[in-house]
C-alpha cells in the first residue's frame, strides 16, 4: 500500500482542522468548568489547533516518525492550563486523569524527574481522549476519535518557557558552558519563586484562620490586616445592617468569593491607618453607630447606578466619619475618578455641616 503523500496528508488535515478547532474549544470550556467545580482559581486556559503550515512542517521534518500523523502526532490540538501555584499542577493532573482517558503521560518536566543541574520549565503534559461516558453524548460524539494534549504549568514556569523559546534554548545541546550556568541559575530562581509563592499563600491562609479564630472568640484587639479586615467584613455583627442601609439607599452589590480580587481591603487598611486606627476594635468602635445616612445622601446628590462590595461601603463609612482627614486626592490615588472622589468628599462635608 502506497503511503499518502505530504500534500495529501496536509489536504486531509486542512479539511478536518475545523473539527479540531471545535473540539479544543469545547475542551477548554470543559476544563474550566471541571477546575472551577474543584474550587481551584487559575490564571488562564489557552487552547489552539495546529495550523496547516505547522502541520506540514511537522510531518515534513518528522518523516517516517509519523506514518499516520492523525494518530501519531499528540498535539494536533491542545489546551494549556496555567495555574498560580505549583502544588496545583499535581491537583489538576489528578483531575485530568479522573475525567479523561489518558493515552500518554509526560512528567519528565517535573522537579523530581530532573537532574540536579538541569535547567528547563516545570510542567505536566497529558495526551487524552474522551471517556466513553462522555463521547456517547450527542454534543461530544463528533470528537470521540480525536485526542488532544493538555499541558499544566504555573505562571512562573510559563514565563520561563516563553523566554527560553525566545532565546531558542529549549535544549541544552550546543549551549556554551558559560550560558548554561546562567540559565541554570535563572531556572533555579524560577523554581524557588514557585515554592515561595506556595509558602506565602499558605502563610496567608494561616493568618486568615488566626484572625477568624480570634474574632469568633470575641477578641477584637487584633491588629488590622488584610486577613482581619476580610474576616471583619464576614463576621461583624453590624455588617447586615450596613448592607441593608446601602441597599435601601440604592446600592446594588457585588460579592466576590475571592477576596484577593477585592481592592477595597487595602483601602480600608490605609484609610484606617491614616486616621490612627490600628486594631479591629478601634475601627468597629469608631464606626459604631455606622453613619449609614451617608449612603442615601450620596445617591441623592450624585445620582446614577452605584455598584458596591461590602468593603466599598466600609471605605465610604470611614471617609464619612473622618471627613476632616480626607481630600479628593486621597481617593483618586486609589484609582477613583476625579468626579466620584470630589462628589464623595463634598457630600460627606455637607452631611457633617448639616448635623453640626
Amino acid at each position: 500500500m502506497v503511503a499518502p503523500s505530504i500534500n495529501s496528508l496536509v489536504g486531509t488535515y486542512s479539511a478536518k482542522r475545523h473539527l479540531y478547532e471545535a473540539f479544543v474549544e469545547k475542551l477548554e470550556q470543559l476544563l474550566a468548568s471541571i477546575i472551577d467545580a474543584h474550587s481551584i482559581r487559575i490564571h488562564v486556559i489557552e487552547s489552539r489547533a495546529k495550523t496547516v503550515e505547522s502541520f506540514r512542517e511537522k510531518i515534513t521534518k518528522g518523516g517516517s516518525k509519523y506514518p499516520d500523523p492523525f494518530k501519531d502526532l499528540p498535539d494536533l490540538c491542545g489546551c494549556r492550563v496555567i495555574t498560580y501555584y505549583g502544588d496545583e499542577v499535581e491537583t489538576i493532573s489528578d483531575i485530568i486523569k479522573a475525567e479523561f482517558d489518558v493515552i500518554e503521560e509526560e512528567l519528565s518536566h517535573q522537579p523530581k524527574e530532573l537532574e540536579a543541574d538541569r535547567f528547563g520549565y516545570i510542567s505536566a503534559h497529558y495526551v487524552v481522549k474522551l471517556r466513553a461516558d462522555r463521547s456517547c453524548l450527542v454534543e461530544w460524539a463528533s470528537f470521540k476519535d480525536l485526542h488532544a494534549e493538555i499541558q499544566i504549568r504555573t505562571v512562573i514556569q510559563h514565563a520561563w518557557s516563553a523566554i527560553s523559546h525566545a532565546l531558542q534554548y529549549k535544549q541544552e545541546t550546543g549551549i556554551p558552558s558559560n550560558l548554561q550556568r546562567r540559565l541554570y541559575r535563572i531556572a533555579g530562581l524560577f523554581e524557588l519563586a514557585d515554592e515561595e509563592f506556595v509558602g506565602i499563600r499558605n502563610q496567608r491562609a494561616a493568618l486568615q484562620q488566626a484572625a477568624a479564630d480570634a474574632l469568633a472568640k470575641g477578641n477584637k484587639s487584633i491588629p488590622l490586616s488584610s486577613a482581619s479586615i476580610t474576616e471583619l467584613l464576614n463576621t461583624w455583627e453590624l455588617m447586615p445592617a450596613i448592607l441593608a442601609a446601602g441597599q435601601e439607599a440604592g446600592f446594588s452589590y457585588v460579592f466576590d468569593d475571592d477576596d484577593e480580587d477585592d481592592d477595597t481591603i487595602p483601602q480600608i487598611y490605609k484609610f484606617a491607618e491614616g486616621v490612627g486606627l490600628t486594631t479591629v476594635e478601634q475601627l468597629t468602635t469608631a464606626l459604631t453607630p455606622p453613619p449609614v445616612e451617608f449612603f442615601t445622601k450620596l445617591i441623592e446628590t450624585m445620582g446614577g447606578n452605584w455598584t458596591a462590595s461590602p468593603g466599598f461601603l466600609l471605605v465610604l463609612l470611614i471617609v464619612a466619619r473622618f471627613i476632616d482627614d480626607f481630600e479628593a486626592d486621597d481617593l483618586t490615588d486609589w484609582g477613583w475618578s476625579p468626579e466620584i472622589a470630589k462628589g464623595v468628599i463634598e457630600t460627606a462635608q455637607e452631611l457633617k455641616s448639616a448635623s453640626a
